[in-house]
């Protein structure tokens, strides 16, 4: 049988928490990265989109087998089911505080987006308009080593991705938030993760590009 594939633009983007996900489950999968162009990289992408039998072809994408998956929260959840339920929250209370952590990070995730890939400057620097945010998600992981405790879940894959992401974008962001620089901290030591974290590969490499630029 052949390898997964997951499937993304050359960056980290919205694909390198479930990239993380995989080397943490001990997956060997292709990670197939597209090159983005001055249209975006579209050609390659392009060539393949709508021929993988997706329902809903986009990227990033995971293939295994006849599981066929796009939508990058959807192969992150489906990963942590199908590969180790430890990972799913065990009580109903538990899913729904990993859920609300989840709508949360989605919008903080695309405002970043927004914002570099504009052309102009917001007119509230990120660091000042979103401090608040912050500070609730600072409150809200406390003393624990984890988003929800002291066990490791699924959104802890996506909350470290984000925030790794800000503090990229604007050095020291975290600086009078020592709980999120703590919870840093706790991922990058979790044993199964610290070779890969530390590898040249994901230390050296981009967060967001876009038309073949280089953004941060």
């Amino acid at each position: 049988m052949s390898k997964p594939i997951l499937g993304y633009w050359n960056f980290r983007g919205f694909a390198q928490d479930i990239r993380c996900l995989l080397h943490y489950l001990k997956i060997d999968f292709e990670d197939k990265r597209y090159p983005p162009g001055p249209n975006f990289g579209d050609d390659l992408w392009l060539a393949e989109k709508f021929e993988m039998g997706l329902d809903f072809p986009n990227v990033p994408y995971y293939i295994e087998g006849d599981v066929k998956l796009s939508e990058s929260r959807a192969i992150l959840k489906y990963l942590a089911r199908a590969k180790d339920p430890k990972l799913i929250p065990g009580t109903a209370l538990g899913q729904a505080k990993a859920e609300i952590l989840e709508g949360v990070l989605v919008e903080l995730h695309i405002k970043l987006v927004q914002s570099v890939y504009s052309e102009n400057a917001p007119s509230i620097p990120l660091e000042v308009s979103l401090d608040p945010k912050f500070l609730q998600i600072a409150k809200f992981i406390g003393t624990n080593p984890f988003a929800l405790g002291d066990q490791l879940q699924w959104i802890d894959f996506f909350l470290y991705e984000v925030l790794l992401q800000y503090s990229k974008y604007s050095q020291g962001i975290f600086a009078t938030k020592p709980e999120i620089l703590r919870y840093l901290k706790n991922f990058e030591a979790i044993p199964e993760l610290q070779e890969y974290l530390n590898s040249p590969a994901v230390l050296e490499d981009i967060c967001l590009s876009r038309k073949g630029r280089v953004i941060f």
